[in-house]
């Protein structure tokens, strides 16, 4: 048995459901993590993995993601959730507008851990441009789910990341790629 610990419910949903896809079915734990500033996707998922195993004794996955823009040296970066709060629409909305070079990059890192063991990393990327003003459909879901995916226009893609989830559009974004590598590790062994 597998544990997912994550605090958010919409990144537990999406992961839950790509793995049960793949008749892998993990057990979610809602548990929100202290999550130290200063360190990259990779040390916090490690971090956060590492503790959970030896905490809990089974194998667990965590999530973490971060918001690369291009123009900022890569802010928000592996801090989106802390950026957000001090933020808010306004604040983001203000940032992008100044930015000439409007591109940008989710990044999801997934760390599993055995107990006793060295962590795995996983991760997936997804490469966009930014909009200056947040774009979703009416009654978007404001709660506990993504506020960047209402600036966020994937490659290839005319609407941002929030239209695309709200109609099922979005096949593959960051953590569903994540997801992809993790699966066809754990199908192998």
């Amino acid at each position: 048995m597998i544990i997912l610990l994550t605090g958010n419910t919409k990144k537990a949903e999406q992961i839950l459901a790509l793995f049960k896809k793949e008749g892998i079915i993990l057990q979610h734990r809602d548990i929100e993590h202290h999550e130290p500033s200063g360190l990259t996707l990779q040390e916090t998922a490690l971090k956060k993995a590492m503790s959970g195993a030896k905490l809990l004794k089974k194998s667990v996955l965590v999530d973490d993601t971060g918001l690369f823009f291009e123009a900022l040296d890569n802010f928000p970066g592996a801090e989106p959730k802390r950026v957000f709060e001090k933020l808010g629409y306004p604040g983001l909305s203000e940032k992008i507008k100044c930015l000439k070079n409007k591109k940008a990059k989710f990044i999801c890192v997934l760390a599993y851990c055995e107990p006793r063991k060295k962590p795995l990393l996983f991760e997936g990327e997804l490469k966009g441009t930014l909009l200056s003003t947040p774009s979703a459909p009416q009654g978007y879901d404001t709660g506990n789910y993504y506020p960047y995916d209402r600036f966020f226009i994937p490659k290839k893609e005319k609407q941002t990341l929030a239209w695309l989830r709200d109609k099922h559009k979005i096949i593959s974004d960051h953590r569903t790629r994540a997801c992809k590598k993790i699966i066809s590790y754990l199908k192998k062994r």
